[in-house]
């Protein structure tokens, strides 16, 4: 039990950044230290591989992110209690609605929150983009390098299944379509 709340603050305590970008290098390790100002994106050159982020939905069916190599998919960590977490959910599923034709996916993680509550939530403010029900945190591990450790955060993996964007707080409209036009965008 005591290890479970030292990673929460450790998690917790890496989510503190301002937002700008501040990649460090120490010899072949790549690691960020924060995230990307909003609506900027990743240059290609500079861009890592995502991790296999698997987990189980919140229907009971599992999730690989292998399996969506070739599309552009948008990470969205929240909890039912969250205040930003409730403020960007309009703007992800207008995001979801508007971008899946194109081959964009949104997949939501919902972390430190009970199940019930999470399906009650998605009811109740119409998310039909589908989550991962991740109440320990077993996702934002897989995705350690990247900085996730406060809720909300989302990652934007591109199509070539590399990290193009990693964002702390709630992420607005304009900003997400920005950068899903950039990826979009690239060839």
């Amino acid at each position: 039990m005591v290890l479970g709340w030292v990673l929460v603050l450790i998690l917790a305590l890496a989510g503190c950044t301002s937002g700008n970008v501040a990649p460090s290098q120490t010899g072949s390790e790549y690691r960020f230290v924060e995230a990307q100002p909003k609506g900027e994106v990743i240059a290609k050159d500079d861009r890592q591989d995502a991790p296999d982020v698997t987990g189980e939905l919140m229907d009971g069916s599992s999730f690989e992110l292998a399996e969506l190599d070739g599309s552009i998919v948008v990470i969205n960590f929240w909890a039912s209690w969250c205040a930003p977490c409730r403020v960007e959910v309009p703007d992800l599923q207008q995001v979801y609605t508007t971008y899946q034709p194109q081959g964009v996916e949104l997949i939501g993680v919902l972390v430190r929150d009970s199940k019930s509550n999470g399906e009650a939530y998605t009811q109740q403010v119409g998310m039909t983009y589908p989550s991962i029900f991740d109440p320990k945190g077993v996702v934002a591990l897989q995705l350690r390098d990247f900085p996730i450790g406060s809720i909300p955060s989302t990652v934007v993996v591109d199509k070539s299944g590399k990290v193009a964007a990693a964002y702390i707080g709630a992420v607005d409209l304009q900003s997400l379509t920005k950068t899903i036009d950039t990826l979009l965008g690239e060839k």
